[in-house]
């Protein structure tokens, strides 16, 4: 399905509303909400430090693995690159302390409840993978000094590095823990991305 805002597509793909029902049936409709507020919180981020680097936005497509935006014409210098990078996680970050502040002035728990999403998300792209924001933006401030074939041969050791730490502390959480969907969902959605890089 297309529905145009303005000059911009947006694209929502059925694996997209697959995702959502299956989040349905398996968590808590409330942390479902609060999950998809805070994943939209986050994209908002890339979008407006976009926006404000005189990028063009094309289109906007929601599928299986979230959001993904894309450009007209071609890419912006690598800070400027690098910036927007880092834009989803900062909001992140802002709504889970804005969050917190009200709830020590308001003692209302589904403040606290959204702190700790914005934080879950916020903490996900600061992993040092590829195509997470935090590695995105390694790769892009690499590009510039090292090279871009230097940088990918970089980025791809430190995302297949990392990948393996998140498989070891994944299995001892739900060892010690127990079974943890969303903490099993991120590992196993890397662990497809960069082994799949790793092995082609």
């Amino acid at each position: 399905m297309t529905v145009e805002i303005g000059r911009t597509k947006l694209h929502l793909r059925f694996s997209f509303v697959l995702l959502i029902t299956l989040m349905l049936l398996l968590c808590e409709e409330r942390v479902v909400l609060m999950s998809l507020f805070a994943s939209c919180i986050h994209e908002t981020g890339h979008l407006i430090l976009m926006l404000i680097s005189g990028d063009k936005i094309n289109y906007i497509e929601l599928g299986l693995f979230g959001m993904r935006i894309e450009r007209q014409g071609t890419m912006l210098c690598y800070k400027k690159e690098a910036l927007c990078a880092m834009g989803g996680i900062a909001v992140n970050v802002l709504a889970a302390v804005v969050s917190s502040v009200l709830y020590i002035s308001t003692d209302n728990a589904g403040y606290i409840l959204f702190s700790i999403v914005n934080g879950f998300v916020a903490a996900v792209n600061m992993i040092p993978v590829r195509i997470l924001d935090f590695g995105r933006f390694i790769h892009l401030l690499l590009c510039e000094k090292k090279g871009i074939m230097k940088a990918d041969e970089i980025i791809d050791r430190v995302s297949f590095v990392f990948a393996l730490i998140l498989n070891g502390f994944c299995v001892i959480y739900c060892i010690v823990i127990g079974p943890n969907i969303s903490f099993i969902a991120v590992t196993v959605y890397l662990d497809i991305i960069t082994f799949r890089k790793k092995w082609s």
